[in-house]
């Protein structure tokens, strides 16, 4: 849904104050990069006020949204208590879903803004308090105990298949890694984050992805060569990006997974190290954003000493300014479920590196892109200001995209 005519019309008679040109368009679209489409910020009686059109997955970045508002156009250094968001309030096939008002919620807890819901009609603009969920993302049964049993049970062995194709490789693909699911029972076999094989316990076979043919192609293991590997990644590459998967993040990930590419969240502080050595089977940890609603998985976990943290991996769309800042809303709602999620820290504080116990209750978050362009640094001052407010880093990487490719195969 969108703020139409008739919407700004019905705003205006109401007294909500908010800035606008003749074609409805707001100085957020091109200024803030904020879609006037969904998001109408202004003051109501006084009160700065962000209203979010639902139900769509625009409706979960509402806070976010509202607290880059509040902070680059109100100029305001404490922002606890100062703004209100409110969603539209619809009839219940367009409601915004339980699962993005407890989102919202966390994040406005983080945040210290009011969530409410509004109504907008021919009698004017209405708020009145919105339902909240009873429990949170941390009492579901898969966060207090399917997957922290699953993952304190984790005794990853390779397939003989698997092992079969590792020791004909020898090391010559780097980038080639086996990955597998917290509950899977497949192995996933990846060159720079692209899936290229998968093996299982049960047979003896490689069974090789790829879209070009219109079922999986199952090999043996000894008909494999370096050069086949690299071929089928590259295709399926070349295969994700024609059809705008954003699988570019596939590969940064990979490469960050096995140190080949390094983030350092402070400019005069250590490099991160990865969860899990380039020996062992990575998996993407699974978290909550609402009791009942779907796994959400982060894209790495990382350390530094006994600090855990939790790393959002995004690469230009064309939408940097957006796009990053909603990677924020991902990176805040990953790091409150680590933090609460107490039936996992134990697992967290017996990982053995030489290292001190990690602390998940204090996890951290960082949101991690390659170099701006020349004509996109403009936005990261105000997205480092913006993160500031949620406790999360930013971190732009000294290398492009291009650069990034490289580094990640080979």
């Amino acid at each position: 849904m969108k703020f139409d005519s008739t919407d700004l019309a019905r705003l205006k008679h109401a007294g909500f104050d908010f800035e606008s040109d003749k074609n409805g368009k707001s100085k957020t679209d091109d200024v803030l990069l904020i879609s006037s489409h969904v998001v109408r910020a202004g003051s109501f009686r006084g009160m700065p006020t962000v209203l979010m059109q639902g139900p769509g997955d625009d409706a979960l970045h509402a806070v976010v949204d509202g607290l880059h508002w509040v902070i680059h156009t109100l100029g305001l250094v404490e922002v606890f208590g100062s703004f209100r968001v409110a969603v539209r309030k619809n009839d219940a096939a367009a409601a915004v879903p339980d699962h993005t008002v407890a989102a919202l919620a966390r994040l406005a807890a983080v945040v210290g803004c009011e969530l409410v819901q509004f109504e907008l009609d021919d009698a004017g603009l209405r708020f009145s308090p919105i339902a909240l969920p009873v429990k949170s993302p941390e009492a579901d049964p898969r966060a207090t105990d399917d997957w922290p049993d699953a993952v304190r049970g984790r005794q990853p062995k390779l397939p003989q298949s698997a092992q079969d194709l590792d020791k004909a490789l020898n090391g010559s693909v780097p980038s080639f890694r086996w990955y597998q699911s917290v509950t899977g029972k497949i192995w996933s076999g990846r060159v720079a984050g692209w899936q290229v094989c998968e093996a299982s316990g049960g047979s003896s076979d490689i069974i090789w992805r790829t879209q070009a043919a219109n079922s999986p192609v199952q090999l043996p293991v000894g008909a494999v060569l370096k050069q086949n590997i690299l071929d089928f990644a590259k295709l399926r590459a070349k295969q994700d990006e024609d059809e705008g998967k954003h699988k570019l993040e596939h590969m940064l990930e990979s490469a960050v997974l096995r140190g080949a590419i390094q983030v350092q969240p402070n400019a005069q502080g250590p490099t991160l190290k990865p969860l899990f050595a380039p020996s062992q089977v990575p998996f993407q940890f699974p978290t909550l954003y609402a009791h009942g609603g779907s796994a959400r998985y982060v894209d790495a976990l990382m350390r530094d000493c006994d600090t855990l943290w939790a790393l959002e991996l995004k690469v230009p769309t064309g939408g940097e300014g957006q796009y990053y800042r909603h990677a924020l809303t991902q990176a805040v709602l990953y790091r409150e479920f680590i933090r609460n999620a107490v039936a996992f820290h134990p697992w967290f504080q017996g990982l053995d590196q030489g290292q001190p116990a990690l602390q998940p209750k204090f996890c951290q978050a960082a949101v991690v892109f390659p170099k701006l362009k020349s004509d996109r640094k403009t936005l990261l001052p105000m997205l480092q200001k913006t993160a500031l407010h949620l406790g999360v880093r930013i971190v732009e990487l000294d290398l492009t995209v291009d650069a990034m490719r490289t580094r990640a195969m080979a």
